[in-house]
C-alpha cells in the first residue's frame, strides 16, 4: 500500500515538472527550442473574481523560474513554494506544491508580452485571475505601516454628508508598529503607556489592534500614501480620521 501511494506521488510530481507535449516531440526529433516558457518571470496579480465576486488579495505576486519552480506570496511576505509546468500546445499552467498537484487542475492561460490571464472552473464558478508583470514585488500595507508615526491631528466628518464637522488638536502621541506585528505606543514625553498586537487583513486595507491590557481589540481603516497614515473609525455621531506623520 506504501509502495502505491509512493508511485501516485511520483507520478504526480512528474506530471507536474514535465515538459510538454511539443517540447518532448521537439527535443526527440533534434529541433528541441531553447526558448524559454513565456511565463517566466515576475508577476503581480491584478484582479480575481470568482463567479460575481471580486477576492483580489491584497499585494499577491508569483515568481516563475527557468527550472520549473515558482514562489509566490504577499508583500514582502512569501507563503508558497512550489513546481509548474507551462504545457504550450494547450496553453495550460499546472501547479503543485510540496509534490501534491492543485486539486482544482490546470489554469487555462491566454497573455501577451506585459499581461497574463489565468481562468478555470471551481465548483461551479469561473475563476478569472488577471497578472501583470512587474520587476518589484508589490508592497502591502503590512510593509509599509513598519516604523515610528506621531499622531498630527484628528478630524469628525458627517457620516450622512461626509462633511467635515470638527478638528482635534491631539497629543503628539507615537505608535511603533514592528515588523514581528508587535506595537508600542508613547505619550508626547516620549514614555511608554501602551503594548500589543496589530494585525491588517489579507482581502482589505483594515488594520486591528490588540492592546496587552485586558485584551481590548479595535479596527480601522487605514489609507498610507508616503509618509503619510490615517485610521478611520466611525464613531457615535460622526466618522473619525486620525492623521499621522512618519519619523
Amino acid at each position: 500500500m506504501k509502495a502505491t501511494l509512493f508511485l501516485i506521488q511520483l507520478l504526480i510530481t512528474q506530471l507536474c515538472v514535465a515538459q510538454s507535449y511539443s517540447d518532448i516531440a521537439n527535443e526527440k526529433s533534434g529541433n528541441y527550442s531553447q526558448v524559454p516558457t513565456p511565463v517566466i518571470g515576475l508577476w503581480k496579480v491584478d484582479n480575481v473574481s470568482v463567479g460575481n465576486e471580486a477576492l483580489t488579495p491584497t499585494a499577491k505576486w508569483f515568481l516563475f523560474k527557468p527550472a520549473g519552480e515558482y514562489e509566490t506570496g504577499n508583500g514582502w511576505v512569501q507563503n508558497g513554494l512550489g513546481t509548474y509546468n507551462f504545457d504550450s500546445d494547450k496553453q495550460e499552467l499546472w501547479q503543485a506544491i510540496n509534490g501534491e498537484a492543485d486539486p482544482m487542475g490546470a489554469f487555462t492561460v491566454s497573455m501577451d508580452e506585459e499581461t497574463m490571464t489565468w481562468r478555470r472552473w471551481e465548483e461551479g464558478m469561473e475563476v478569472i485571475v488577471s497578472l501583470s508583470r512587474t520587476k518589484e514585488k508589490p508592497l502591502a500595507p503590512w510593509d509599509m505601516i513598519q516604523g515610528n508615526w506621531t499622531i498630527q491631528k484628528a478630524e469628525g466628518y458627517d457620516k450622512d454628508s461626509g462633511e467635515l464637522k470638527s478638528e482635534y488638536m491631539l497629543d503628539p502621541e507615537r505608535y511603533y508598529l514592528g515588523w514581528d506585528r508587535r506595537y508600542r505606543k508613547y505619550d508626547k514625553n516620549d514614555q511608554r503607556i501602551e503594548t500589543g498586537l496589530w494585525h491588517i487583513e489579507a482581502h482589505s486595507n483594515w488594520l486591528w489592534t490588540i492592546s496587552d491590557k485586558d485584551n481590548p481589540k479595535t479596527g480601522y481603516a487605514i489609507e498610507i500614501e508616503g509618509d503619510n497614515m490615517t485610521w478611520t473609525k466611525d464613531g457615535e455621531t460622526e466618522k473619525l480620521k486620525i492623521i499621522f506623520k512618519k519619523n
